[in-house]
């Protein structure tokens, strides 16, 4: 079993940096929001950040993490 703690350490730090990732894409997408985005964008820019928030949600629910 000692054999696999390293893989298996790997594997939740790659989880943990795509969790990461798509958080952070959704802060450039809330702060593109609050400064620069014209009104017009804000159905479809909802749209995104509705994606974004469901993918982290399963990623920081799925039961290999």
């Amino acid at each position: 079993m000692a054999a696999k703690t390293p893989e298996a350490y790997g594997q939740l730090l790659e989880r943990l940096g795509e969790i990461d990732d798509l958080k952070r894409a959704l802060m450039i997408l809330d702060w593109d929001e609050k400064t620069q985005m014209p009104e017009s964008g804000a159905p479809a820019r909802s749209q995104h950040k509705a994606t974004l928030e469901k993918l982290i949600h399963e990623r920081r629910s799925s039961p290999q993490l």
